[in-house]
């Protein structure tokens, strides 16, 4: 008999991993997920390469409110390049890896972007999918027809196949997570360029994969970012015309000839669980562990040492994922201007769900070897100014082995803490609200990113982990997880260990 999901914590639930339990896994590299949709039938557009000299401040960024900047082709070609380009090739193992301008789960990268635009010269109305490898937009159809002309709405979407690949059925976690580092990646990149726009967490999945075109068993639409005045999913022309027949390619996926694809019945349902969008039922803040703590602690707020160092473009083309961290001392003005980084508002529509939503991400710290701080565990608050020291010592150790032995989280600075109450955030939310707090878990580690790539320091995600023992570490309540952690620090200058 077939299990059914009944809610995301049970998904999370089944999907932990446990010390000694984990069943082994052989990848095979001859069915390795394509990097890209080939759409072999659809006329290609090769988009320009040469970008302005422009650049912007992190910090400015974090916290500007895009105007009325317009789009044209030049523009668009460098947001799609910021937000989800390709900055260096190499292999290995025969296996063909890219840098992106944004990490992911295992290196697989299994998010699509899609434009619909409207308005822009040189382009045809229509809707677009975007091929960072060859840089190109493939032109799916034209039915596209906004209120507001002058829109560019770019869909998020992402293949169950390409992360479970090597994930199995926890892939749907790192599908949303990766999905967050990209929205926060194109989100900067239309703030560089002045762009104002609308991010949506809420919308008709299923009239989102009719008009992609897409497989939904294969691959689900999950964010949709909108350059115009409209405010509801509705009304940017996001439907297909009536009886308007399906495209031949949009059968083109990410697998390859040799793949047939492994499907968990599991992905499908925790997706098509939380398809419904619920609207927010008022819930007093909920708290992630019954500890006390041993006293607030105040967050310097120093001036960000980011001003005169990289801005957002150079940090985005230099990302890496490193991880040789060293146990240097982080001078407070660094870490202080790290920490600055994670109470810098993101940007919603403030009517919708997904807004209040980010008041049930819970975020911590575990630190070692900063100026005048102690050693500890540390739980933010609402107010950025105030941090409780949970526990003094040194945890770094502990971590690193519930992290599945990864040893180099050891010398780490900063591990940085993404927690949530499920059971409370599925009361106000619905199924939905696990894709509203794994969302803006990765928005929030993507800054961490670019900051610690602008301030000198090295920076790596961590979603693998023990579940269990991570709870019990950090002193969770019983229905608080650990959903992601980001390791920050100085590290060796050389070369090795990026990824």
């Amino acid at each position: 008999m077939k299990m059914q999901l009944l809610s995301a914590g049970e998904y999370h639930e089944k999907t932990s991993y446990f010390r000694n339990r984990i069943s082994p896994h052989h990848l095979d590299f001859d069915a390795y997920p394509l990097a890209f949709k080939p759409y072999e039938t659809l006329e290609k557009i090769k988009l320009p390469t040469k970008f302005p000299q422009q650049d912007r401040p992190l910090s400015t960024l974090f916290s500007s409110c895009p105007g009325k900047g317009r789009l044209d082709i030049t523009a668009l070609s460098h947001i799609l390049f910021l937000a989800y380009g390709v900055t260096a090739f190499k292999h290995s193992q025969s296996i063909p890896v890219l840098n992106r301008t944004l990490p992911s789960a295992g290196g697989l990268y299994p998010c699509h972007l899609y434009v619909a635009i409207s308005g822009i010269e040189g382009l045809e109305t229509g809707v677009y999918y975007f091929d960072p490898i060859h840089f190109c937009l493939g032109r799916l159809h034209g039915t596209y027809a906004p209120r507001d002309v002058d829109t560019v709405c770019f869909m998020v979407t992402a293949s169950f196949y390409t992360s479970a690949w090597k994930y199995r059925e926890r892939a749907f976690r790192y599908m949303l997570l990766d999905t967050g580092h990209l929205v926060e990646n194109l989100e900067l990149a239309l703030g560089l360029y002045d762009v104002g726009h609308t991010l949506f967490y809420d919308f008709e999945d299923r009239a989102i994969s009719d008009f992609l075109q897409l497989d939904p068993s294969l691959e689900v639409p999950l964010v949709c970012v909108s350059s115009g005045r409209d405010r509801n999913v509705s009304a940017m022309g996001l439907a297909k015309k009536p009886g308007e027949p399906a495209d031949p390619s949009s059968a083109s996926s990410c697998l390859t000839d040799r793949t047939r694809p492994v499907q968990y019945e599991i992905l499908s349902q925790i997706h098509s669980l939380g398809s419904i969008v619920k609207q927010e039922r008022p819930f007093p803040l909920p708290e992630i562990t019954e500890k006390k703590g041993l006293g607030s602690v105040a967050v310097p707020m120093e001036t960000q040492p980011m001003e005169g160092g990289q801005g957002f473009v150079d940090s985005v083309l230099l990302r890496r994922s490193r991880r040789n961290f060293v146990q240097d001392t982080l001078a407070i003005r660094t870490w202080s201007a790290l920490l600055n980084t994670l109470f810098c508002s993101l940007s919603f529509d403030a009517s919708r769900p997904a807004a209040r939503a980010l008041d049930f991400l819970s975020m911590g710290m575990i630190c070692q070897n900063l100026e005048k701080l102690d050693d500890g565990c540390y739980f933010f608050s609402g107010n950025p100014s105030k941090m409780q020291l949970m526990e003094k010592g040194r945890f770094a150790g502990a971590f690193a082995g519930i992290c599945l032995n990864q040893e180099w989280i050891k010398a780490a600075g900063i591990n940085f803490l993404f927690m949530a109450n499920l059971e409370e955030l599925e009361k106000a939310f619905g199924p939905r609200g696990y894709r509203y707090v794994m969302f803006n878990a990765g928005r929030i580690a993507q800054r961490i990113y670019l900051a610690a790539q602008g301030l000198g320091l090295g920076c790596c995600g961590v979603g693998a982990l023990y579940d269990g023992e991570a709870k019990a570490l950090l002193g969770l309540n019983r229905t608080s997880v650990l959903l992601y952690a980001v390791a920050a620090g100085p590290i060796k200058k050389t070369r090795g260990h990026e990824i």
